[in-house]
């Protein structure tokens, strides 16, 4: 029980103290041990300390009792002489030390000691007495057992107990060497258990911490039988199966990954040709178009009949709504292609709310709605252009889908920033459907696809061009209540701003009359129709197919042309830029150069941005075209083509 006791409490401690498992198997193991030997050696040196105590005495009474005997005759002559002889011969037994007699009186008859000055003398000393009776008293008291012998005097006798103790040692010596003999081999049986316990721990410990690790190639070696046999199998198994795991599982990524990839390249392709589908598609379409508006114009000029004007204007309106539905797209194209680049100037952004207003006061008003636009002093600093787009397309947007109620634009300083907010109380946006509103082509409510509600490009546009400029375009709204878009701009300072170069505008009663215009273009029916319109605005009109042709038609007229409109793609690997530039190299001035293109390949619209010319995009607005001219024309002074290139 105190062995059972003594190893529990042993384990307990050692496992408060974190030993390892060696050496709680060691504790374990000798706690008891230690603990029984130490209980059974103290019990048997008590033991043995009181039985040489009880052993001297009893040496020391059978001395004495001889010595009585011998002395008795000598006493009762009161022989001193007699008497030191017997005293002198008992100090010839081991351990005697002293020798007293004393007679009936208690008076000293004879004192004989040894010489305790010796070490081999050392011990404790153990002192009797014994009573000497007369002989004849004796012999008497057999016969009356009532008779009382006569006492002569008595010994004493002292003793020391040093051979006893000496055997004491001898044996406990004895004994101690016994034990250390069985504590040693329990220490080493306990030493092999440990190694047996540990050693396999330790190889399944390293093994865990190898496959954590993740060498799932670690295997412990089967050999130690037991329990520990059947923990390394399955700790062998276990890694074995995570390898296989692993191994299915690489296997599996490697496939997903290569199918992926295929995917991905497969989606790159079907990207690129969808691309070079639209850019091509987009050319071949806008082409027809662009001849088509310019002869509805000829046309609706040239009309006399009210009947008849109402049927172009039809006509003309049907154009207008593809027109706008190929620059939506040209817009999606020219972001995508990454040839919108943002220019970044500090305005005052009261300027583009006072555009706001006049542009959409009259739409607002029709249709019975409050339009306001909250006053600003504000200076921000972003891409003008791009930013009247944004806020464009969002008021367009309020004002397409607002039914009732009103449309409020403002703006609020926040830090370093200005918000630009534009609320309505239109029907709102589903809160899990508000990221599906910026995709191309997703209206909510227009499954017939009427026109008149829009394309469903503008918030496509939108969020592509406030990631040009640096920020985004975020929403909040409430079903049946109304939404509010808004974005954050940069502040700007005051002292940067710089007076906004003024948009090109059709400069009424400056004719473009008499001006000598080239017109090149690979299409008949475009050549046609640009000759009609130029003709109709009073202009000599040099109309030809290829870059070869006009320079001979520009040279038969004898003088340099004043304005140059080329298509961009020309036969024969032509292009507009190179006829331009034939041009203006024949005859040594910079005559201003129009481009007119139906691409949206986007390395075509960056090689034709990067000319340096004006671009404008089939199919071509009449009046935006006369605008342009009538601009280019009218100017004192060319400005070096790097610095007047612009998109229309």
């Amino acid at each position: 029980m105190a062995g059972a006791l003594c190893a529990t409490t042993a384990y307990r401690w050692a496992t408060m103290t974190r030993w390892g498992i060696k050496k709680r198997v060691l504790l374990l193991a000798l706690a008891p041990a230690l603990l029984t030997a130490l209980v059974l050696v103290s019990y048997f040196a008590l033991v043995r300390y009181l039985g040489v105590h009880d052993e001297g005495r009893a040496h020391a009474f059978s001395l004495a009792r001889q010595f009585a005997l011998r002395a008795s005759t000598a006493l009762e002559r009161v022989d001193r002489t007699e008497l030191e002889r017997h005293a002198r011969m008992l100090l010839l037994e081991p351990d005697v030390r002293r020798v007293t007699i004393v007679d009936g009186r208690g008076a000293q008859l004879a004192r004989i000691s040894n010489d305790f000055s010796g070490a081999g003398q050392a011990g404790a000393a153990i002192a009797v007495e014994w009573p000497i009776e007369g002989r004849a008293a004796g012999a008497a008291s057999t016969l009356a057992t009532d008779a009382v012998p006569p006492l002569l005097g008595k010994v004493s006798i002292e003793v020391s107990d040093r051979a006893a103790s000496q055997r004491l040692w001898h044996e406990l010596g004895l004994l101690i060497g016994l034990w250390l003999v069985c504590f040693s081999a329990a220490a080493a049986l306990a030493l092999r258990l440990g190694r047996e316990i540990t050693l396999p721990m330790g190889m399944l410990a390293k093994a865990v911490d190898d496959i954590a690790a993740g060498d799932l190639d670690t295997r412990i070696p089967v050999g130690t039988g037991g329990e520990f046999a059947k923990l390394e199998s399955g700790i062998n198994d276990m890694a074995a199966r995570l390898k296989a795991s692993q191994e299915n599982l690489q296997r599996r990524i490697a496939e997903a990954t290569a199918n992926l990839l295929a995917q991905k390249e497969e989606a790159e392709r079907a990207n690129m040709a969808k691309s070079r589908f639209l850019a091509a598609a987009s050319h071949d379409l806008r082409q027809p178009m662009h001849a088509l508006m310019l002869f509805v114009t000829d046309l609706k000029q040239r009309i006399q009949y009210p009947e008849v004007s109402r049927i172009v204007h039809n006509i003309e309106s049907s154009v207008s709504a593809m027109v706008s539905l190929f620059n939506a797209l040209l817009d999606i194209s020219r972001l995508d292609a990454g040839v919108l680049h943002a220019n970044p100037v500090d305005f005052p952004i009261q300027s583009l709310f006072d555009r706001l207003r006049l542009e959409f006061s009259a739409a607002a008003r029709e249709k019975g709605l409050d339009f306001s636009v909250m006053g600003s002093k504000q200076v921000v600093r972003t891409d003008p252009l791009l930013l009247e787009r944004i806020v464009v397309n969002l008021v367009a947007n309020a004002v397409r889908y607002t039914a009732r109620g009103g449309i409020v634009v403002g703006c609020r300083r926040q830090r370093d920033a200005v918000r630009v907010e534009v609320w309505d109380s239109g029907p709102g946006v589903p809160l899990e459907r508000q990221r599906d509103i910026f995709q191309e082509f997703f209206q909510l409510s227009n499954p017939e696809r009427d026109r008149s509600k829009g394309l469903g490009l503008g918030l496509a546009i939108v969020e592509r061009m406030a990631k040009l400029i640096g920020t985004r375009v975020r929403l909040r709204s409430v079903v049946g209540k109304g939404s509010v878009f808004f974005l954050t701009v940069p502040l700007g300072a005051a002292a940067r701003v710089v007076r906004e170069r003024a948009e090109p505008m059709e400069l009424v009663g400056q004719p473009l009359a008499g001006a000598f215009v080239v017109v090149v273009d690979d299409e008949g029916p475009i050549l046609e129709g640009m000759r009609g319109l130029l003709l109709s605005w009073e202009c000599e009109v040099v109309a030809v197919d290829s870059q070869a042709s006009a320079l001979a038609a520009a040279t038969q007229a004898g003088k340099a042309p004043d304005a140059i409109i080329s298509d961009y793609r020309l036969r024969d690997d032509e292009n507009g830029i190179d006829v331009i530039r034939a041009l203006r190299a024949n005859f040594g001035a910079a005559i201003p150069g129009i481009l007119v293109t139906g691409d949206t390949a986007p390395d075509r619209l960056r090689e034709a941005e990067q000319s340096g010319f004006y671009l404008i995009h089939k199919p071509v607005r009449p009046a935006k075209l006369r605008t342009l001219l009538t601009h280019l024309l009218t100017r004192k002074k060319v400005q070096p083509p790097a610095l007047v290139s612009q998109s229309f």
